[in-house]
């Protein structure tokens, strides 16, 4: 009697039960994160001194992220990653360039520009680093009133600017940390302020779903010749994006928390997006910020060995009442990092 052979081990099945147990998981961690955010956000900003300088930094930069609402903390992945998340930078690959400008009711302008690049550590870890430029103008025309009439006095101008030098370092392949360092500068008609920031973040990724936590204008200030300091409020924000290439879709949610002296309470806020890709080149994007709609186009060009060019649109309506809509356009390089290729001797050692 021929000995029977053991069959071999049957693969084992996916559990889909399993699965989906563990996404939960992951989402619940992410919500019990930005409550845990929210709530330090308020012990920390607990002493109320913050001001409102620079508003325009609260905005964000990048004509996507506004298209997906603002959802940026887990989500970006790209040069103005600087902004919204340094941690965020190691997610590229190379050298990134962002920049944009936008269409404002008043005379007003918004711009930003920057270059971001990665390396690689001797442990083989990833780290990035970059420098970045905001600017916001109100132009040089702002009517001036010493009363509430309808005739001006006057007009004179109003100029800010920040500049960030941002870096980033892998702790392992899924956790990165990041910071900004900032110098901010204010023209306002013959007065001028200066001062410093410091902006702290993480980055993680967990299969399909990443989240990321941001704590902007840790300390930042602007110094008014030492007549007066103004702090800037500081921003805790946190938030979860989940992506499926094959389907090309993204869906990314934030929840944030500032301090606003002026107003005596904490100011909470929500964003939310989803982003569409029917093809490659073609990105349709929708979102939400703090009940302000928003929308936006995106074009993706392959440049061959050279990396990709994206072109953004977004559009939004204005928090400035009466001021209507806000038109941001952005354009964003990745040059991708060159590898060196085989030597033709290691070639034949390989391929006799």
């Amino acid at each position: 009697m021929k000995p029977s052979t053991p069959s071999p081990a049957a693969p084992p099945t996916k559990s889909w039960g399993g699965e989906y147990l563990n996404i939960w998981k992951r989402w619940t961690l992410t919500l019990c994160l930005i409550l845990c955010a929210s709530q330090v956000a308020s012990w920390v900003n607990a002493e109320g001194k913050a001001g409102q300088a620079a508003p325009y930094l609260r905005e964000g930069v990048g004509a996507r992220a506004l298209g997906l609402g603002n959802a940026q903390a887990a989500a970006v992945a790209d040069a103005t990653a600087a902004y919204w998340n340094p941690a965020a930078l190691v997610r590229m690959d190379g050298i990134g360039i962002g920049s944009q400008t936008s269409v404002l009711g008043e005379n007003r302008s918004w711009n930003f520009l920057n270059y971001c690049q990665t390396g690689t550590r001797a442990d083989g870890g990833r780290y990035a680093y970059g420098l970045s430029w905001v600017n916001f103008s109100a132009g040089g025309d702002v009517e001036r009133r010493s009363s509430n009439r309808p005739d001006f006095e006057g007009t004179f101008a109003d100029y800010e600017n920040t500049f960030m030098a941002s870096a980033a370092s892998q702790v392992n392949d899924s956790f990165s940390l990041g910071t900004n360092v900032k110098m901010l500068t204010h023209n306002l008609d013959n007065d001028s302020g200066y001062g410093l920031g410091l902006d702290l973040a993480a980055w993680q990724t967990l299969g399909t779903i990443a989240w990321g936590v941001t704590w902007q204008d840790v300390y930042s200030y602007l110094d008014w010749g030492g007549r007066r300091t103004e702090r800037l409020p500081a921003l805790w924000r946190l938030g979860a994006a989940w992506e499926n290439p094959e389907l090309g879709l993204l869906i990314t949610a934030d929840g944030s928390m500032e301090y606003s002296s002026t107003l005596g309470a904490q100011l909470p806020g929500y964003h939310a997006g989803a982003e569409y890709k029917p093809w490659e080149w073609l990105a349709v994007r929708i979102g939400v910020e703090q009940g302000r709609p928003a929308g936006g186009l995106g074009f993706g060009f392959n440049l061959g060995q050279w990396g990709k060019v994206r072109v953004d649109y977004a559009i939004t309506g204005e928090q400035l009442p009466g001021a209507g809509l806000t038109h941001m356009f952005s354009l964003i390089l990745d040059i991708q990092k060159h590898r060196a290729a085989p030597r033709v001797a290691d070639s034949q050692e390989t391929n006799p």
